[in-house]
């Protein structure tokens, strides 16, 4: 299947309506792009996809860091018999051509945009969700998740560029304080000194972090360079290498953000009992 441009998932919260710069099924090839001449046939779209490949190649000197062309020197995806394969090579083609041109302006007319979203600035005031800048973070997005694409299914035709590394999968998923106020939910699912969240992490490789507002107590110290994402309702980000991943963890995060009444919370009470065997304090029955 097609790669989806999306990073990740939000969940336990109603759909946003989506913003007008976000791509769409609707959107439409440039006229003269490698998507655009796909439908003129196989040769048209080989004869594109190998004037741009030797434009980027000609002016790049010590290989090739956009990965346009074929591995170890044979044919390229644009000679694959699969169409699929051509459709989405001349796609990765388009925008790493538009990356590399730096031109990120929105051509669409003003009438035709949604408002931005409000403005946010870095620690030296400058402003870092432009318009221009939201639409740069898009393509290049797309574009990893097209490299990808391309090197799972074809390896034999698809070099990908020198610095290109396979990008996380990401899921977020937000904690019913709303619904549950009191509810402790940060120690059910950190556990006795973390080892529940490590459990979790280690079963699943994947990395488990709860964000948000109230995510870090008055006084505990944080980690340098690590967004907390205060702006936001408090959620758990899973990062993993694979959906797969992914999608387990989420599935044990899920199952301790549905509260359980005391009496009846067997995850709590082995909690508690692992905390007391940490202590030492642990009585036999």
């Amino acid at each position: 299947p097609a790669p989806d441009p999306v990073d990740g998932e939000r969940e336990g919260r109603p759909r946003k309506r989506k913003s007008r710069w976000e791509k769409t099924e609707d959107d439409k090839p440039t006229v003269g792009s490698a998507l655009a001449v796909v439908q003129g046939g196989q040769a048209a779209i080989k004869a594109h996809l190998a004037s741009i490949a030797a434009k980027l190649q000609g002016e790049k000197s010590g290989g090739d860091p956009y990965g346009i062309g074929a591995a170890d020197g044979g044919p390229s995806p644009a000679e694959s018999d699969d169409p699929e394969v051509v459709k989405m090579y001349a796609k990765y083609v388009d925008i790493t051509d538009r990356v590399r041109s730096g031109y990120f302006a929105d051509e669409r007319p003003e009438h035709a945009r949604s408002p931005s979203p409000p403005p946010q600035y870095d620690k030296h005031g400058v402003r870092t969700n432009t318009r221009e800048l939201r639409i740069k973070g898009r393509l290049e997005d797309e574009r990893s998740e097209l490299v990808g694409w391309l090197v799972a299914r074809c390896p034999h035709l698809f070099r990908p560029p020198a610095d290109w590394r396979p990008k996380k999968k990401t899921r977020k998923i937000f904690v019913p304080l709303k619904e549950y106020p009191g509810y402790n939910f940060i120690g059910i699912i950190i556990g006795p000194r973390g080892n529940t969240q490590k459990r979790m992490q280690r079963e699943t490789n994947t990395r488990i972090a709860i964000r948000g507002k109230g995510s870090v107590k008055d006084g505990v110290s944080r980690e340098p360079g690590s967004d907390y994402q205060e702006d936001e309702d408090l959620h758990v980000v899973i990062t993993g290498d694979t959906e797969e991943e992914v999608d387990r963890a989420a599935v044990m995060v899920q199952s301790l953000l549905k509260p359980v009444d005391d009496d009846y919370n067997e995850h709590k009470r082995a909690q508690l009992r692992e905390l007391a065997l940490i202590n030492g304090t642990l009585r036999n029955p």
